[in-house]
């Protein structure tokens, strides 16, 4: 028994009975160290050596495990010698990384390598390319030119533009819109002005556009003219060549004399109706006397006009006075300004009922029922052509005009009607209104009358019809 109790030997001086047995106090050595066992007396422990001079590894061995458990069974013991800090074990793990966490999921942090920037460089390195390659194939689609040598092309010279107009056939100029001049036995054209513009490619062919100024005159009047010649340089050619006909381009016309007034005078009739149908159509083939002060600056001139009333030895007489003056888009212009010497109704004669002034005049003939040509309310030469047939829908400028219960229509113009095979020349139309229709006509309210039209009328001087409640 006395063998039992005896203290262990750890080459440590150790109180004796202090040490607890190993169920009463079990000690938990920290992970990586080395823990010296407790074990029974004969059961392979070692044996207690009180020498001191004990080798040093047995004393770094036993030094802790002896001071462990002498503060575990005495903690009222004296102070006790400092402990002997362990060494870490050779296979201690090195220290992890910290990782943030929030919200219990892991933060990615952002690797501080240059990987990131040099993928960042490469996409904009990338996008510049594609930019450039689409904006130079864009300049080859739409500006051939800067790729193709436009640029490498000299216009061609003043002598290669006069050689190319001198050889071509030039065109005479247009002067239909020119009135009241006389527009024979121009010159020859006389070519200034030889000019080369800009050389551009044109289905990969460089082309220019060469121009010069032709001039032509006569006793009336001078022209002048831009015109225009295309020519080309093929590739394989040492020189440019003339690729087509010239081509008009604007035009200029100053008066050398005065108006035409042969022209103006054959013209008169349609002058005067312009200015007022009713007076043209008393005045049809009326004799003309003509009084003019023309000059290269345009002028006056005065034209009475005499006709026989039938019936009668008397003259209807009236005159018109006009103004003449040039205008550069269209010529001489012919404007009246005023007529005198209407004739107001006479002895025997009955005045119109009021509202009933320009009511037409009846004149022999009517509807023709041979089928050949029946006049209207005029007998002048008509101006407009209308071609229609029964219920055909149709469209006639004019003024609204009430005459003894009916509504008719005085056009604009002195019309050539062809209507279901038959001719009519008239001025006039009676209109068929009710209802609506008629509530918003008024007389002397110029309209533009739509409806359909049909040969029903009831007056020998409108003998046509326009029904304006079509459907």
């Amino acid at each position: 028994m006395a063998e039992q109790n005896s203290p262990i030997q750890s080459g440590s001086n150790v109180p004796t009975g202090a040490v607890p047995s190993a169920q009463s106090a079990p000690q938990v050595a920290p992970q990586g160290t080395q823990v010296a066992s407790v074990a029974q007396p004969g059961a392979g422990a070692p044996s207690a050596q009180p020498n001191a001079a004990a080798p040093a590894a047995q004393q770094a061995q036993t030094a802790p495990v002896s001071a462990q458990v002498a503060q575990a069974s005495s903690p009222t013991t004296s102070a006790q010698p400092a402990q002997t800090p362990v060494a870490a074990s050779p296979t201690t793990l090195p220290p992890q990384p910290f990782v943030p966490y929030h919200n219990g999921q892991p933060v990615l942090q952002r690797p501080k390598n240059g990987n990131n920037t040099a993928l960042v460089v490469g996409v904009v390195i990338c996008v510049i390319v594609a930019i450039l390659v689409v904006g130079i194939v864009a300049i080859m689609y739409f500006r051939p030119d800067i790729f193709f040598g436009a640029a490498n092309y000299e216009k061609p010279t003043t002598s290669a533009v006069k050689e190319a107009f001198e050889d071509a056939t030039i065109p005479e100029p247009d002067l239909s819109n020119y009135m009241y001049i006389g527009n024979e036995d121009l010159d020859e054209a006389e070519l200034s002005d030889f000019e080369a513009g800009e050389v551009t490619i044109s289905s990969n062919m460089p082309t220019c556009i060469v121009s010069a100024r032709a001039k032509y005159e006569n006793t009336s009047v001078k022209v002048e003219e831009t015109l225009n010649i295309r020519m080309e340089h093929p590739k394989d050619a040492e020189s440019w060549s003339v690729a087509g006909a010239p081509t008009q381009g604007d035009l200029h016309v100053t008066p050398l004399g005065p108006a035409d007034f042969k022209q103006i005078k054959d013209n008169f009739f349609n002058i005067l109706r312009e200015y007022d149908s009713d007076v043209a159509a008393q005045f049809v083939n009326a004799e003309i006397q003509v009084e003019a002060n023309l000059n290269i600056n345009g002028g006056t001139a005065v034209f009475t006009l005499k006709k026989p009333v039938e019936g009668s030895e008397e003259v209807k007489e009236c005159t018109v006075n006009t103004e003449i003056s040039w205008s550069d888009s269209k010529g001489w212009d012919v404007k009246i300004t005023s007529i005198d010497g209407l004739e107001e109704p006479g002895d025997g004669e009955q005045a119109p009922a009021e509202g009933d002034a320009n009511a037409p005049q009846e004149t022999p003939g009517g509807a023709d029922s041979s089928g050949g040509t029946s006049q209207g309310g005029s007998s002048g030469n008509p101006t407009m052509e209308l071609e229609a047939w029964s219920g055909d829908l149709v469209q006639v400028p004019g003024t609204v005009r009430f005459s003894n219960g009916h509504i008719l229509l005085q056009a604009d113009y002195v019309i050539r009607v062809i209507f279901d095979g038959r001719v009519y020349i008239t001025s006039w139309f009676e209109l068929g209104a009710g209802g609506s229709s008629v509530t918003t006509l008024t007389n002397g309210a110029h309209i533009l009358a739509t409806g359909e039209m049909s040969a029903t009328g009831t007056l020998p001087q409108a003998p046509l019809v326009i029904n304006l409640d079509y459907d």
